[in-house]
């Protein structure tokens, strides 16, 4: 990377995002350790992509907002940041037995989601925002952290993957939502373009993949199981597959 003065690589709302993280971070029990990781990587990769993308003429390609901040980092960390903290909730219920542990792998599969869809997105701007004006050297360190980060986090992937049932479906779904959230940014850029920063679309995209992910998984789980146990109500269905009940309106609260 070239040479950036500390005052441009902490300005105001990048100090604010890392204090909010911060204080997320120092709260985290032990148990959540290997999310706190994961915030953080995400977090890192998020401030070198801003960064890189900010002093080079790579984000022009896009069609964001003219004038605004790329608000990179903030679109990355903000819904992972509040899941995480939002699991930091419920293990303490949990430790006092007033959620159920379906309730807590539930919230965890979800933070997991947002990590992936945001930390594909990054990739994905990484890889395909190249700069000539550039040294050589640069541009290879650019690519050797890029690589890094990606290595640990398919190795954070892989961790959560194989703890519990259900790796494959775990991994299967994490990269689905990445998959989905690199379509739905470029589309939504595209669709309106000069209304928004990358940042400020990043942050739209993974909340609506969550949401859609969660409505396609609901529906998917309705109606096996409805095929297998016949006449059942929504709630119950969800106490089967989850362990807890949960409303067709659960992760718009979550979000919310």
């Amino acid at each position: 990377m070239t040479a950036v003065s500390f005052s441009q690589l902490l300005n105001g709302e990048r100090a604010v995002v890392t204090l909010f993280i911060v204080i997320v971070l120092f709260s985290l029990p032990l148990s959540l350790f290997l999310y706190g990781v994961a915030l953080s990587l995400l977090a890192i990769f998020a401030l070198f992509v801003e960064v890189r993308v900010e002093t080079s003429t790579s984000l022009s390609q896009f069609k964001t907002r003219a004038g605004a901040s790329s608000g990179i980092l903030l679109g990355a960390v903000t819904l992972p940041t509040f899941m995480l903290s939002k699991l930091i909730q419920q293990s303490r219920a949990f430790s006092l037995h007033h959620v159920h542990l379906g309730e807590l792998n539930y919230m965890a599969l979800q933070y997991w989601a947002a990590f992936g869809s945001c930390f594909t997105v990054l990739m994905v701007l990484c890889l395909f925002t190249s700069d000539n004006t550039r040294s050589h050297s640069c541009r290879a360190w650019n690519a050797k952290f890029g690589l890094v980060c990606f290595l640990i986090g398919a190795e954070l992937l892989f961790l959560y993957s194989t703890t519990g049932v259900h790796a494959i479906w775990k991994l299967l779904w994490v990269f689905f939502h990445g998959f989905a959230a690199v379509k739905l940014v470029q589309h939504l850029l595209n669709a309106f373009p000069s209304c928004v920063s990358f940042g400020e679309a990043l942050l739209i995209t993974v909340g609506l993949v969550l949401y859609f992910g969660d409505m396609l998984a609901y529906t998917i789980v309705k109606v096996l199981f409805g095929q297998l146990y016949g006449y059942m109500t929504s709630s119950e269905l969800v106490f089967m597959q989850y362990g807890f009940r949960r409303s067709e309106i659960g992760i718009i609260i979550q979000l919310s």
